[in-house]
């Protein structure tokens, strides 16, 4: 979930606190300068960048749900409600091509009570 928000808030970060959670290594690595990102001056360099943090985050999702035991399902109900909802974060992202530098990706409050209404009914009867 942190790499969702790492990702999500790059614009507002580099904007507010002249910061960027990105490793300078990855940044060298895709030929990203600070100063795009501290302009809000994004390029394909930076969107490739972007997917490369895009794929990473994504893995740990999956890699999170097979980690977790069936029998631990139910008492990681909180746990899980939180990580469907920054995947799906995570995804629009992705969807609308990281416009981190224009807007801040959230889900509807409608999306977030589906669900939560959605796991809280596969914790009570089961998946």
């Amino acid at each position: 979930m942190q790499f969702t928000n790492i990702i999500r808030d790059v614009g507002q970060d580099a904007r507010d606190t002249g910061r960027i959670y990105l490793p300078q290594s990855e940044l060298r690595q895709f030929g990203v300068l600070e100063s795009e990102i501290l302009d809000a001056r994004p390029s394909p360099r930076f969107t490739k960048m972007m997917e490369f943090q895009y794929r990473r985050a994504r893995d740990y999702y999956q890699a999170a749900q097979k980690a977790l035991p069936p029998e631990d399902r139910k008492n990681m109900v909180a746990s899980e409600i939180m990580g469907a909802i920054y995947s799906r974060i995570l995804e629009k992202l992705k969807r609308e091509k990281f416009p981190v530098f224009t807007k801040r990706c959230r889900l509807s409050k409608l999306h977030k009570v589906w669900i939560l209404g959605s796991y809280l009914i596969k914790a009570r009867f089961g998946r």
